[in-house]
């Protein structure tokens, strides 16, 4: 078994406790497409109900940060919001990092703050 394989196990069986028949949801960047689909793999092998995985493109947050109308920077958009509220119930991973850590280095930092779905993160947080 690999490090990812490994890593993925004790994220499903120790970090989120997947109960057997429990949905698992993973969010994470494409960067970690490797890791996410090892941790779906821990998943199913750990008796989840179900699997769902969601992907956010940094590369694409920062366009929005340097782009959007003032208005728009901590909009959620519709299907995350779905996506979030699917989750409920479910055991969550999530496998966010610093896969480019200089990807915003050129934008306003209030806007790159604010650039968060807000709705999606308040949906997380309850």
């Amino acid at each position: 078994m690999d490090y990812a394989a490994r890593y993925a196990e004790l994220a499903v069986r120790v970090g989120c406790n997947l109960e057997q028949g429990q949905k698992l949801v993973v969010f994470g960047e494409p960067e970690h497409a490797p890791l996410i689909r090892a941790v779906a793999e821990a998943g199913w092998r750990a008796g989840a109900g179900d699997v769902d995985c969601f992907y956010v493109d940094e590369h694409v947050r920062r366009l929005h940060a340097l782009h959007a109308a003032e208005e728009m920077l901590d909009r959620t958009p519709p299907w995350l919001a779905t996506a979030r509220r699917g989750a409920e119930g479910a055991a969550l991973v999530l496998t966010f990092g610093d896969a480019d850590p200089e990807l915003f280095a050129d934008v306003d930092p209030s806007r790159a703050a604010r650039a968060e779905p807000t709705e999606a993160k308040e949906i997380a947080r309850d």
